[in-house]
């Protein structure tokens, strides 16, 4: 049988043949359906039907057949039927973007019997029927052939229905040339740096010197790419334009996108003519609905041709629309290719700039280079350029500091003076901390990458930039269903290529058992449409110890560390009950001691000890590690997420776990990080130092940073923001940072914690030359520590890398650090003593407007000799005034007095919670110390008695708290934006009580929970703590799935009784839309609460949770202290006006 779809841009081209393989006929019948199976026999499809009773009957097509979107078609059904056929009509079944079916009938006298053509003229609104789907009863293009339906009459002997032929005219819609200037990039680079796949139909796929040869194609061969398959397509695409060489058969193309909805978009099918004329397809029309931007999803070649069809491609570009000042491309050139600058190579570092617009411009481009630490220079220069010429720009200054460098380029063109563009891109000055020989000396510096995932030139620059930054552990695999496709077939050359590849560059894998093949797992799970309901279940035992023993035995030498499993206490990950895992574990350990004593079995790595909505069980873990003891050498442990919430789980939950079980093989933070979602670069870069070394600190035997690479380009999904790189390979400040330690820390030997107080850590390790002290403080205030056991030089190393010399006084070195975290190097020591701080600045309570505050400094002089402070407040949070601007301080020999200054918030001001910073300079007479210690303030935040603006707005990503961004089968369930969750809040006190106003914005309003859960569904918690009562409040506010507005206290202060505290307020929520609006009033007294506690101010803080119908999905919070942790000193302060 043939089937043919053919489209041009504005006119109806004749049908040619498509084989088709068959069809499955459906017939209704009391209780059910019956299914017929029908394949092509010699061209032909035979439907048997029996007719004792009238009826009807489908037939579904293989798989629905793109017609993509169109103005009108034209179908003819060439079929065969007996003399007397009962068949009395014919319908053609279409099916739309969202699944709904559309039927067009044809009615139709084949009594006589023979051969017939039955012709539907189709027009999208014009319809019979219609059902399914989103039953909008609208036709939402592309367009689909699901198969048709034929009605037959009754009382007539068994017969049948023969389709010979399918053919279908359809006329594409007018091209719709988009106004704008155009811009064309290249779509397809056809290099190395791609990965071609073969997702669908047949024929083979060849990247050439010359282009992408694709060869054998029968009916049809779609084509993916890789990387291309996330890429976001700049500006408002018009057309792709294919440079290709027809090499056999009729060939037609088309091509699938989706937007930033991932809705589905299907171009006009274009013929590749023989005479080498470019093949376009045009998104114009198709396009016109798309949220942009817009990605690439698959290409079809389709082949009508009985025999097979070829074709090269040997360019492929995508025109769009895109102002001329935006189409000028920005790149940076260094001396690798992974963006990675050498020191001693600076004069490599080039910018480059395409004008890929279709018109020539005269550009002016304001470069500003901009270092992690503040450094900037600016320089600018200008050029004309033809549409698609480069011009390369030297810079005229070389950067001079280590590290992250950012580089915008500010883009003008003549023509539209008013009109800017801005665009950014980085690279990293380093000295590279790697690649070294052999195996790591001591800790195991780690990085998780997925480097099989892409193309031969990726993989090669990911080897590339793991070794600079100094890894000596890649945690990557291939899993089993790819080594071992069949039982009697192996596939090792993956795995080899990885293995060898890392081993070059003195990296070793550490790789994993996982996950099963689908060969081996239990028959009935084989055919599951999910791929995770046989990927993840336990294998055949047999099979799963074969897989062990052979990559043990291949890999005996090579591979040393074997994780079995990932994240085993997740359900996305593992459908196995705990005794199966167990047994998994017991074999791969047997098979291992097998081989080699010297192979290291890890647990996989267990993902989290959080309330994670994804547990298999809260105590999987613990349980797990009992049951297995003795079939691991290691135990693993990932936990994403921010190093405060690390600190807990690791000294609260994880180091408690292992000794209460009896566990005492080492741990290895095997896959932990965080995200830089919304801007938070820095603090991912920070959280690598500082989880890192506290990781090592707590007996962790390496640290795995996840990952190496970020995994798309999408600034909403957690999964695609990770990475040490971009997927670019321009780098992420986290990358220097990994640097720096990798190279500073690499023979690095733990010591001890230094006890230094005031949400400050330093930890002491022994290295060759000296002793390293890495430090930090937590609440932002600039720390001055005197530390003895400097010989005749000391050095601090920033995050970044950067070496500055201190001055050695009296043995004594001044050691200064304040949030962001630095390394106190000191050479040739072999013992460190950090004495009590030099400048000891307290700024306790809050910050009120129109009120003075005091700022105390205790000032400590640690040396023989009478010596003089000089102090300076340099730099005030705005809006604040300060009573003397400096002051002169004389202290006596080892002696120590306090000093203090008096702030003042300008009354009227309406601050936002958290805090703002003080810089005061200080010098110490007769000595080289001095320097700037900043000193966070936190402002009350003013309830206003006249009610405008909200007192609160909950709105960024810095806000909320996800429990299941880290699991990437929940990614789903991750906070999308305001539109998703957010809230304004508003504070009253009145007529003598406390009143509460929330407006919720909130997709979905899911509250299932009983009311002393109703913290799990959607809700308001909120929490104030009193002055001079012990302990504080916590009230939740519901909107059952009932409409029953619900309050419950979960928390009251000692004397107090919560049911009481119930009983006595009142909530009103009302949902209308997408937002719930909130109202909460209790009574005064009924809390504490007087007119003086009001004008005096307390604490308090609030989150909104979210329940999008799979649980608890995580909060948006005013600050942290209520969520993940109950602690009211972390709340914000509120002042009554």
């Amino acid at each position: 049988m043939s089937l043919f779809v053919a489209v041009c841009a504005s006119c109806v081209l004749p049908a040619a043949p498509v084989p088709v393989d068959g069809g499955t006929l459906i017939i209704p019948k009391p209780g059910g359906s019956e299914k017929v199976a029908c394949s092509a026999q010699n061209g032909e499809i035979r439907f048997p039907f029996n007719p004792a009773k009238p009826g009807y009957a489908e037939v579904v097509l293989p798989r629905p057949l793109l017609l993509g979107s169109f103005r009108s078609a034209r179908a003819a059904a060439k079929v065969r039927v007996p003399a007397g056929s009962p068949v009395r009509s014919m319908s053609l079944r279409l099916i739309d973007r969202n699944d709904e079916v559309f039927q067009y009938v044809s009615k139709a006298d084949l009594s006589e019997g023979g051969e017939f053509e039955v012709v539907w003229e189709v027009k999208p609104d014009e319809f019979q029927l219609s059902w399914g789907g989103d039953a909008n009863r609208v036709f939402d293009m592309p367009g689909r052939i699901l198969g048709f339906a034929f009605d037959f009459a009754g009382g007539a002997p068994a017969s049948d229905l023969t389709l010979l032929g399918l053919d279908v005219d359809v006329e594409a819609p007018p091209v719709l040339e988009l106004p704008g200037d155009k811009a064309v990039y290249p779509l397809y680079r056809l290099n190395r740096d791609e990965l071609f796949r073969h997702r669908g139909g047949s024929g083979t796929i060849t990247l050439e010197e010359n282009g992408l040869l694709l060869d054998g194609i029968r009916n049809e061969l779609v084509l993916g790419e890789r990387r291309n398959e996330i890429v976001y397509l700049p500006g408002r695409p018009v057309s792709l334009i294919f440079d290709a060489e027809h090499l056999g058969g009729e060939i037609t193309a088309f091509a699938v996108l989706r937007d930033a909805k991932n809705t589905q978009f299907v171009s006009p099918e274009a013929r590749l003519d023989r005479d080498g004329s470019p093949l376009v397809l045009d998104l114009g029309e198709t396009l016109a609905e798309a949220v942009l931007p817009v990605r690439m999803d698959t290409l079809f070649f389709r082949n009508a041709a009985s025999g097979p069809g070829a074709l090269r491609l040997k360019s492929a570009s995508l025109r769009t629309v895109q102002p001329l000042v935006e189409a000028l491309d920005f790149g940076i050139v260094t001396d690798t290719p992974v963006r990675v600058l050498r020191k001693g190579n600076e004069d490599a570092l080039a910018l480059q700039f395409t004008n890929r617009s279709e018109k020539a411009g005269d550009f002016t481009v304001t470069l500003a280079y901009e270092h992690f630490d503040g450094t900037r220079f600016v320089e600018e220069v200008s050029a004309s350029l033809a549409p698609g010429r480069t011009f390369t720009v030297k810079p005229r200054r070389r950067p001079d500091r280590l590290g992250h460098w950012q580089v915008t380029a500010t883009v003008r063109e003549a023509g539209s003076p008013g009109q800017a563009a801005e665009k950014s891109r980085s690279f990293a000055l380093l000295e590279p901390a790697g690649p070294t020989e052999g195996r790591a000396p001591g800790f195991l510096f780690s990085i998780c990458t997925h480097t099989q995932w892409w193309s031969p030139g990726e993989q090669e620059k990911e080897v590339l930039a793991a070794a600079l930054c100094g890894a000596k552990v890649i945690r990557d695999s291939v899993e089993w269903y790819t080594l071992q496709p069949a039982a009697d077939r192996w596939n090792f050359a993956p795995m080899d290529a990885l293995v060898e590849a890392y081993g070059k560059v003195g990296i070793e894998l550490q790789a994993m058992l996982a996950f099963t093949a689908r060969w081996a797992a239990p028959e009935k799970l084989q055919n599951a449409q999910n791929w995770l309901e046989w990927s993840r279940c336990k294998p055949d035992s047999a099979a799963w110890r074969n897989y062990a023993a052979t990559v043990f035995a291949r890999y005996r030498d090579k591979i040393r560390f074997w994780e079995v499993w990932n994240e085993p206490d997740l359900v996305g990950f593992n459908r196995m009950s705990l005794d199966e895992y167990v047994e998994l574990q017991k074999i791969a350990f047997e098979e291992a001691r097998k081989v080699s004593p010297e192979l290291k079995l890890l647990t996989g790595g267990y993902a989290t000890l959080t309330p994670h909505q994804g547990l298999k069980s809260p105590d999987f873990q613990r349980d797990n590690l009992v049951k297995a003891k003795g079939f691991y050498d290691i135990h693993a442990y990932h936990e994403h997420g921010s190093f405060p919430a690390y600190v807990r789980l690791l000294d609260e939950k994880f180091l408690p776990m292992r000794a209460g079980a009896g566990i005492t093989v080492p741990w290895y933070a095997n896959e932990t990080a965080i995200h830089s979602l919304g801007g938070t670069e820095r603090k991912q870069a920070y959280t690598l130092f500082k989880k890192l070394l506290f990781a090592w600190s707590r007996g962790a035997i390496g640290y795995t940073w996840y990952d190496l690479r970020n995994d798309g380009f999408d600034p909403k999904n957690a999964e695609h923001n990770y990475g040490m790189l971009d997927n670019e390979f321009y780098p992420k400040p986290v990358y220097s940072v990994y640097n720096m330690l990798a190279g500073l820390f690499r023979e690095a030997q733990f010591r001890r914690q230094l006890e230094i107080g005031n949400g400050s850590w330093a930890f002491e390790f022994a290295v060759p030359g000296g002793i390293l002290i890495p430090a930090w403080n937590e609440s932002g205030a600039t720390r001055t520590l005197p530390v003895t056991g400097a010989a005749d030089s000391a050095f601090v190393i920033d995050a970044m890398g950067n070496r500055s010399a201190l001055p050695v006084t009296d043995g004594m070195v001044l050691f200064e650090f304040g949030q962001a975290p630095v390394t106190l190097f000191l050479p040739g020591a072999t013992r460190a003593e950090v004495g009590q701080e030099l400048l000891a600045v307290k700024a306790d309570g809050f910050a009120v407007p129109g009120k003075p505050f005091p700022v105390r400094v205790r000032l400590r002089n640690p040396l023989n000799s009478k010596r003089t402070f000089s102090l300076k407040a340099e730099s005030l949070p705005e809006g604040f005034t300060v009573d003397r601007a400096g002051k002169q301080v004389s202290v006596n020999a080892r002696g120590e007095t306090e000093a203090g200054f008096r702030l003042t918030a300008r009354r009227g001001d309406r601050p936002q919670a958290g805090d703002r910073r003080l810089k005061l300079s200080y010098a110490l007479s007769g000595t080289p110390w001095k320097g700037t210690v900043e000193i966070p303030i936190q402002v009350a935040v003013p309830v206003s008695a006249k009610k405008g603006a909200p007192d609160f707005v909950l709105d960024s990503r810095s806000q909320v708290h996800s429990l299941t961004g880290a699991d990437p089968a929940l990614l789903h369930r991750a906070w999308s934006g305001p539109e998703d969750l957010s809230g304004k809040i508003r504070l009253e006190n009145r007529d003598g009580a406390f009143v509460l106003k929330a407006d919720v914005t909130d997709d979905r309003h899911i509250q299932p929970c009983p009311a002393e859960e109703a913290w799990n569904g959607d809700s308001v918690q909120f929490a104030f703590a009193l002055p001079g009562q012990a302990g504080f409040w916590e009230f939740c506010l519901s909107l059952s799935d009932s409409g029953e507005a619900v309050l419950t206290v979960p928390r009251a202060p000692r004397g107090y009784d919560p049911a009481q505290a119930a009983a006595a307020g009142t909530v009103k929520i009302v949902r209308k839309g997408t937002t719930t609006g909130y109202e909460f009033r209790i009574p005064d007294r009924a809390v504490g609460l007087t007119p003086e506690l009001y004008r005096q101010g307390f604490r308090f803080n609030l989150l909104i949770n979210d329940n999008d119908g799979e649980g608890r999905d995580g909060w948006i919070q005013i600050a942290p202290g209520i969520g993940d942790e109950k602690n009211p000193g972390k709340f914000p302060f509120v002042i009554f006006e």
